[in-house]
């Protein structure tokens, strides 16, 4: 899993996105949770995704 900033409508969400391969073996993207702007400092996103 890992944090992503998006742009949508022009103001950047954070969001938790795990990875994974579906059955025909191509890689997606599912989005756990979004954050909105909530501030989360790039220490805290590391610590965070290293636990799950």
């Amino acid at each position: 899993m890992f944090f992503r900033t998006k742009k949508i409508n022009r103001s950047p969400v954070l969001q938790l996105v795990k990875s994974f391969r579906d059955s025909r073996g191509r890689v997606r993207q599912k989005v756990i949770v979004s954050l909105g702007s909530l501030p989360v400092p790039s220490r805290e996103r590391k610590e965070k995704t290293r636990r799950s």
